[in-house]
This record gives structure tokens, sequence and C-alpha cells, in this order.
């Protein structure tokens, strides 16, 4: 297993178990969206390193690779639904000044909320899993055949010119 897959397997039992926490309504609605943010950003933080680490590596090996082309267009359709999921859920449960009010209000609020997180826990529980299982070996074969990236940062200089600087 790469060193890579090794730290985004970390990662997964990281979100989980935040988003676990969330979960317990022993919380008070300001701990809760304390782990809310703890959870969006350790979310976020994942998905920024896959975009950087993982998927450049995939798409280009899927430029010659039936494989890892099929794994990666199921993987990024699966992504779209997910995203909107993700992004509904923290837009709706946004400001602790907005939730608290009618959270305290209304018991019936509540339990949306945790029907809510349940469902987005569920999604997210499902594509991390389905990651290790599926999408994640894709990337350890392509990176042991010693298939390898090359990026390069592409900068304009003073008179407008694009100038490439290979990454190593």
């Amino acid at each position: 297993m790469s060193r890579l897959v090794e730290e985004l397997k970390v990662d997964h039992s990281h979100i989980k178990q935040v988003l676990r926490r969330a979960k317990d309504c022993t919380l008070t609605t300001s701990e809760r969206f304390e782990v809310f943010i703890a959870a969006k950003v350790a979310l976020q933080n994942h998905l920024d390193r896959e975009n950087r680490e993982l998927y450049p590596v995939l798409r280009h090996a899927a430029q010659s690779d039936p494989e890892s082309h099929s794994t990666l267009e199921t993987f990024a359709k699966d992504m779209e639904q997910i995203a909107s999921q993700v992004t509904w859920f923290f837009s709706k449960y946004q400001s602790l000044e907005t939730v608290n009010p009618k959270i305290e209000a209304d018991l019936n609020y509540a339990v949306e909320l945790a029907r809510d997180l349940e469902t987005l826990t569920t999604l997210l529980g499902v594509r991390l899993g389905r990651e290790e299982h599926s999408l994640y070996p894709v990337y350890d074969r392509v990176a042991e055949k010693g298939t390898r990236l090359a990026i390069e940062l592409q900068v304009q200089d003073i008179g407008g010119r694009l100038i490439h600087i290979p990454i190593e």
C-alpha cells in the first residue's frame, strides 16, 4: 500500500470519528457546531489532498488504462451527488445563531437535524468505504507500475509569456 493511500485512510478514520461525535445528542448545540466545523475542515482538507495528489495520477493513467478510466468515471458521478448533499447540509446548518433558537423552540427541528446528519454520515461512510475498496487499489496498482505524472507550474512572465516550471 502506498504512503498516500495509507494517509488517506487515516483521514477517513478521522472524518468518520468526527461525524460519529457530531451525532452525539448529549452535546450542546454549540459543541455540536464545533464538531460540524471540524468535520467540514477535515473533509475539505481530505478532498483537497485527493485533488492534488490522487486524482491527477488516476486521470493520467485513465488515458491509457480502461479500468482506471471506468473507476474514475464512476467515482466522479458518485461525488457529484455527495458534494451536493454535503453543500446542502453545511448551508442549511451553517450558523449557530440561526439553528440554536430553532432547536430550543422545536424538538422536531432537532430531530430533522439528526436525520439530516445521519443521511450525510451514511453517504460519506459509503463513499469512504468505496474509495478504500475500489479507488485506492487502482491508485496503488498504477503507482506500483511506476506511472508518474510530470507536473509543471505555468507562470506568466512580465511580457505575458507562459513559462513552464517542472515540479519534482
